[in-house]
């Protein structure tokens, strides 16, 4: 066991509540969540209550059906909260070494709780604008950690980034996606824009593929053959996954593009 005077010692003990809740008195911080909570809604129009009005008056607080209802509640809070504390695994404690389960920390429960009160939508930032904000800074201390390119004035090289998904399980299904379009198609990491980047490649006065003849066909979603230059934005954002899958092939058996030139021609332009 780590000595009382060493100071790691000292600090990883002050993150968790504690195996026997030692530090629960810090976790109590929640009160100071639930007072900003307080001031946030009664900050809000707050020429409401000077206008005399009040969505859940006293007199509804006061009736037999309110009280009845939040007794239940209570109550069921009471019931659940026991349950879990007597059947839940014992994660907090050092002694259980069965799961791979620790202590969750005394912060992110904290910054847990506060955060889901306010039920951000982090997919819309006019629904989620400060968790979004805080999502886009932890994404990019993440890309400084893992070394990937962080610096907006970099411009010979992809800028990385980073999100934050519901759970492990996403997280998981992300990676062996982009693991897939990595290693079948390295030049596209979305699978989505790939017609695009082939697209400009050709467009481009100086574009590596302007040299692509016009006969160059895809079949669109619709179902028709017509040739790739011909084809509008919405089409080639519509392509089935087989025909985009199969472009690469389709490009060396027709024409003798080899995969190594077609990843150097849109080295630039993948997203």
């Amino acid at each position: 066991m780590a000595s009382t005077e060493n100071i790691t010692h000292q600090a990883i003990n002050s993150y968790s509540i504690g195996p026997r809740a030692e530090n629960l008195d810090e976790f109590r911080n929640i009160s100071v969540i639930l007072d900003e909570i307080q001031r946030a809604r009664e900050t809000y129009f707050k020429e409401d209550v000077e206008n005399g009005y009040t969505f859940i008056p006293p007199s509804v607080q006061q009736s037999d059906e309110f009280k009845r209802v939040t007794a239940k509640v209570a109550k069921a809070v009471q019931q659940t909260a026991r349950l879990l504390g007597e059947h839940s695994i014992p994660f907090w404690n050092p002694r259980y070494q069965v799961h791979m389960c620790t202590d969750l920390t005394v912060p992110s429960l904290l910054g847990y709780f506060m955060t889901i009160i306010y039920n951000p939508n982090n997919v819309a930032f006019e629904v989620s604008p400060i968790t979004t904000v805080a999502e886009t800074e932890v994404g990019e201390q993440m890309c400084d950690m893992f070394g990937f390119n962080n610096h907006p004035k970099s411009k010979n090289e992809p800028k990385g980034w980073a999100h934050i998904t519901s759970g492990g399980t996403v997280a998981n299904l992300e990676s062996l996606w982009l693991a897939v379009l990595t290693t079948t198609l390295a030049p596209a990491r979305n699978l989505k824009f790939y017609p695009l980047a082939i697209r400009k490649a050709i467009d481009d006065v100086d574009g590596p593929l302007r040299f692509l003849p016009k006969g160059f066909k895809v079949r669109t979603c619709q179902g028709r053959s017509k040739p790739f230059r011909e084809l509008s934005t919405w089409e080639m954002l519509n392509l089935r996954p087989k025909t985009i899958l199969d472009t690469p092939d389709q490009l060396y058996s027709e024409f003798g593009i080899t995969p190594t030139f077609l990843n150097e021609a849109l080295d630039q332009y993948k997203i």
